[in-house]
């Protein structure tokens, strides 16, 4: 049995409904007699081919929609008849789909899929892609009536959106190329299409941000999804809202001078002295928000008209004017037509004014409801006279405001008659205010209203109150930076961070934990790639070239990866559309982007693989046009390559930016930079090597010995077998963290091992393995093994023209002359060895032999000296974040603070040396503060704190096989245990006097035998006290150890007074109190002082 045939299209399809064949007009929306969405015939790519053919990503809203119920349609009809009636609703579907500018990407069965924002973005994709769906759902809501009636069958739509992220272009095969997008976000409206039930609209949650201020939403939960891993949140379109201003979600900040216009604009309205106001500013400077606030303010007496502009709408004559007629009659976008009427009929009986049959009609068929028949310009007239009385007799009744947004989407014809209605406000008490984008111009006489970003200061109060708090500088200068004064920016970007989780909120104040580059909120993204679309083929593709150079870029630059003849021309464009400013012409012609978040957009729509072949022509660029200047442009160039494609060329960039990094003492940045370089590495074991070689310089620099050691090893397995001076370094480096960790055997091991692979000639490398060894000798007190070594190092540095080796060899020497006593010889090498380091600018250098020259002017009492010279070497270690020199530094303070009786200082400085070195485990250097702890604690009067302290740096050193300190701390716990345990006190002092005397350091052996002396003598053992004195007397003249050379000939004299009455030796006595007194008080050893004159 043959069926009727369905409502069809015809060949006039511009003109006539594709459901049921009836006459339309270009106005309509809807059908008039079915109330099928009209909209122009075709599902095609409607583009130019350049824009199809380039690939990019881009963010999009996919639609998928299912069509069911068609299987017992099939079993009831011949196929033909189901062909046709089935293409029938399928173009009813496709209609709404071209509608809203989307494209039908492809059909599969009963289904439907299609994109809104590819291959052309808008600013609304979203809204745009929920609106297609509810004209879809409304479109077969009036088929199935007329199915029904035929059949007794109704089909349902089931409708599943989401918003995201896709790659988009020409898909080639062997059978045929066709633009398609791919990506999750395609799965996942296919996945919510699934669960949606019959009639239903699901969408995810992008979807739902970016909509949620056009529609009203169900919640569903967190939907368990086939195939996805993950639960999605999915909410049900419930329905459009009607145009409204935007809600106040934060208090209005920096506006109250436009505010103020606004309110004597509308004072002046109200005394019937009408106007026209236009507020304007680029898109999200606040324009709505403003409008919001005017609105709260306004007083129960003035009626309110709202209009709207869509950017979908530009070519429907009479949209915005429809908008404003909807506000003034009270109908809402969902009333059907009999409600439409009844609104009309009735508003015009409350204002008096009498309308007949045939404008009634006009006025529904311009909101979209019927065809009323009026020729064009007889619509137009009888427009304007309508709209003039309803404002004349609205205005009579009372103050009157007619607010329109967003009129740089208004259509011609709405804007023909509010340009007329604008003329005739002047003698009305009506207000009219209209916004738009900056660009926009009305045709009327306005008082212009131009919104500019908000400052610093501005944008800063915006954050604190719609975050609720203060932020951390750096979050805050980040963020400054990316919104660039646009309000709407701000508070997109600060939603989604806090959402996401990319900031939080510890102690009260909002902190990064992760990094915010190309974190650009879906809402700012959806908006800024609609404008980037929007740009002609040349400005896109500068726009796309300039984001990979950078927020800022030179023109030079951008001349060599994009030489067209246009480009001048584009970038001016550019300049003329807000997207770039000029930025100086001195000493290169240099642009930059008004946002970050511009440079953003633009840079995340093009492919990975776009991006790395063109970033690895900007630093292609760079490197060539400013060759003379490398150094200074070294990191901008391994910015570029480390994101390009090829590995080579930014292994060789990244340690270049390393190394200078390094030298600048840029911790953070040369350790980014290795690890960088060791992942574009993995086929050049070279220059892997070079890349682990310098995380383990860093690494050793900043404490972090075990990663140093174990960076160290990976660059040796990486390393070229016939590589001997390579390895050597690397057997140097490694040997240095032993002996610094205390391992000081298997760093004698490892700096033989590093000697034995360039055993001769004049080598720098071999020289600064000889270095290494003569401080390891030194350590272990050998001091004459490790003064030949140090002086054969001097010579092969000399030889080798490397002031750096020599600088350090004469360190090092005057340290082995200061512990064996010559301190004229130790500042002689000190002062040579600064005298190269200052030459070649190396800091850490100075800062160390400044470091050593202070601890012989301690030595010689020459206490402000040593102050001077321990507080400049402190001050640089800081600058460069040397943990090690730091905790050196501080212990030397501590020193000269303790010989001068300063025991709360000194503990201070004690401790912070402990804590130093403790926190990257310098072995040495913790045993020397504990040390130093113990001692302060003895002289404090608390030997029982002291005592312990001494005794564990005691099994330190053992354990360090360090002899150099040994003698010290030996002492020291004699004088520590004087007053409990003589017996004890008697032992550690003749220890400290073997020690000393063991490692020929022969300033340690006079001090030794003071204490040897002065245990003596509290033993009551007058002979050996005298003895043991005299000799230290005797040693210590010799040297430049003044204070120590006081005390003993304060013990001297004291023992001398102790000797039986009548010994002549009596009368030595007061002469060497005289002299002792005045050593201390020119030293300004204080407690000295306070215990020589005690007696």
């Amino acid at each position: 049995m043959r069926t009727r045939k369905p409502p069809a299209p015809t060949r006039s399809a511009r003109l006539t409904c594709s459901a049921c064949g009836a006459r339309l007009r270009p106005a309509h929306r809807f059908c008039p007699n079915c109330g099928a969405p009209a909209a122009p015939r075709g599902t095609g790519l409607q583009v130019s081919p350049e824009t199809a053919v380039r690939e990019d990503r881009r963010l999009v809203s996919v639609l998928f929609a299912d069509l069911s119920g068609s299987t017992p349609l099939g079993e009831r009809l011949d196929p033909e008849d189901l062909r046709r009636i089935l293409g029938a609703f399928f173009a009813a579907l496709v209609r709404p789909i071209q509608r809203y500018e989307g494209t039908v990407e492809k059909y599969m069965g009963d289904a439907v899929m299609a994109v809104f924002g590819a291959p052309v973005s808008h600013e609304d994709d979203a809204e745009r892609t929920v609106r297609a769906a509810l004209d879809m759902q409304r479109a077969l809501t009036l088929l199935n009536d007329w199915l029904e009636r035929e059949h007794g069958l109704r089909l349902a739509l089931r409708i599943g959106i989401s918003s995201g992220e896709v790659v988009s272009g020409i898909l080639a095969n062997d059978v045929q190329s066709a633009y398609t997008v791919v990506g999750d976000t395609v799965n996942t409206a296919q996945r919510l299409e699934s669960i949606a039930t019959p009639g239903a609209i699901v969408v995810g949650p992008t979807t739902y941000r970016l909509a949620a201020r056009a529609f009203e939403f169900e919640p569903l939960g967190a939907m368990a999804l086939k195939g996805k891993a993950q639960s999605v949140k999915a909410y049900r379109v419930v329905r459009a809202k009607d145009d409204a201003v935007a809600d106040g979600t934060t208090p209005l900040v920096g506006r109250s001078a436009e505010l103020a216009l606004l309110r004597q604009a509308l004072a002046a309205a109200v005394l019937g002295q009408g106007r026209a106001v236009t507020v304007a500013g680029e898109a999200g400077v606040g324009k709505s928000r403003l409008i919001a606030e005017f609105l709260t303010s306004l007083g129960a007496g003035v009626d309110r008209w709202m209009a709207r502009g869509r950017s979908y709408d530009r070519q429907t004559s009479y949209a915005v004017l429809a908008s404003l007629l909807r506000s003034a009659f009270g109908i809402r976008q969902a009333d059907l037509e009999p409600v439409a009427r009844a609104g009309i009929e009735g508003r015009v009986r409350e204002l008096g004014l009498d309308l007949d049959h045939a404008t009634v009609r006009l006025l529904l068929d311009v909101l979209g409801y019927a065809s009323a028949g009026f020729d064009p310009q007889a619509t137009r007239r009888v427009l304007t006279e309508v709209v003039r009385n309803l404002v004349r007799l609205q205005a009579a009744r009372g103050p009157l405001l007619i607010v329109a947004e967003d009129l740089h989407w208004i259509d011609s014809a709405s804007q023909s008659v509010l340009a007329d209605l604008a003329a005739e406000l002047a003698s009305l008490p009506c207000l009219f205010v209209g916004t738009g984008r900056s660009e926009w111009q009305p045709p009327w006489s306005s008082v212009r209203v131009e919104l500019l970003t908000l400052d610093d200061t501005e944008s800063r109060q915006v954050l604190a109150q719609y975050l609720g708090g203060e932020l951390d500088p750096a979050l805050l200068e980040t963020m400054l930076l990316k919104s660039g004064g646009n309000a709407f920016f701000i508070e997109q970007l600060a939603s989604a961070l806090r959402d996401s989780g990319a900031i939080a909120r510890v102690g009260g104040v909002w902190v990064g934990r992760q990094s915010l580059a190309l974190l650009v909120p879906d809402s700012v993204h959806e908006v800024l790639g609609a404008r980037i679309d929007g740009l002609g083929p040349g400005p896109a593709r500068v726009v796309r070239a300039a984001a990979v150079v950078g927020r800022t870029f030179w023109y030079r630059v951008l001349e060599r990866i994009d030489p067209s003849p246009s480009l001048a021309v584009d970038l001016d464009h550019l300049i003329d559309q807000g997207f770039v400013e000029e930025r100086g012409i001195d000493p290169e012609v240099t642009h930059a982007f008004r946002h970050a978040l511009i440079q953003e957009v633009a840079y995340l729509k093009q492919l990975l693989s776009q991006r790395r072949r063109l970033h690895v022509r900007v630093a292609d660029a760079i490197a060539e046009l400013f060759a003379q200047r490398a150094d200074e442009y070294v990191d901008i160039i391994a910015y570029h390559y480390a994101r390009g494609d090829d590995d080579a060329k930014a292994s060789a960039a990244l340690l270049r930016a390393g190394q200078r990094a390094r030298r600048l003492y840029a911790i953070d940045e040369a350790l980014a930079y290795f690890r960088s370089a060791l992942e574009h590495s993995a086929a050049d074991p070279a220059a892997s090597a070079a890349a682990w070689e310098g995380i383990a310089d860093v690494e050793g620099f900043t404490g972090n010995y075990a990663q140093a050691a174990a960076g160290y090893r990976q660059a040796l397995a990486a390393l070229d077998p016939a590589d001997d001076r390579g390895r050597s370094r690397l057997l140097r480096k490694l040997g240095v963290v032993h002996q610094i960790t205390g391992d000081t055997p298997q760093a004698l091991r490892t700096l033989t091992e590093a000697r034995e692979v360039l055993s001769s000639g004049a080598d720098r490398e071999q020289a600064l393995v000889l270095l290494e060894l003569g401080q390891v000798y030194w350590q272990q007190g050998s001091y004459e093994q490790s003064k030949q070594t140090l002086l054969m190092a001097a010579q092969r540095a000399e030889a080798a023209g490397a002031d750096d080796a020599r600088a350090d060899a004469y360190k090092h020497l005057g340290t082995v002359a200061s512990l064996s006593g010559d301190t004229r010889m130790a500042i002689d090498y000190y002062e040579r060895s600064l005298q190269l380091y200052e030459a070649r600018a190396d800091v850490s250098g100075q800062a160390n032999a400044l470091n050593n020259i202070g601890i012989v002017r301690r030595k010689e009492g020459r206490y402000a000296e040593a102050l001077g010279a321990h507080a400049k070497a402190l001050a640089i270690r800081e600058r460069i974040g040397d943990p090690l020199g730091i905790g050196t530094s501080r212990n030397n303070l501590a020193q000269i603070e303790l010989a001068r009786g300063a025991l709360e200082e000194a503990e201070a400085d004690f401790s912070a040396a402990l804590k130093r070195w403790s926190a990257i485990g310098y072995a040495a250097g913790i045993a020397l503060a504990r040390t130093g702890l113990g001692i302060t604690a003895v002289r404090r009067g608390d030997a029982q704190t002291g005592r312990p302290e001494l005794q564990r740096a005691i099994e330190e050193w053992a354990q360090l096989g360090s002899q150099t300190y040994q003698s010290e701390t030996e002492r020291y716990l004699a004088e520590a245990s004087l007053s409990s345990d003589a017996t004890a006190a008697l032992d550690w002092a003749k220890r400290a006097v073997a020690t000393a005397q063991a490692v020929q350091a022969l300033d340690q052996e006079g001090i030794a035998l003071q204490v040897l002396g002065t245990v003596h003598f509290s033993r009551g053992e007058m002979p050996d006290s005298l003895t043991a004195l005299e000799r230290s007397r005797e040693i210590l003249r010799g040297t430049s150890e003044r204070q120590e050379l006081a005390r003993t000939l304060a013990g001297l004299a004291g023992a001398l007074r102790a000797l039986p009455p009548g010994d002549a030796r009596r009368a030595e006595a007061d002469p060497l109190v005289v002299e002792a007194a005045g050593i201390f008080r020119e030293l300004g050893a204080e407690l000295d002082l306070r215990r020589l004159a005690a007696g």
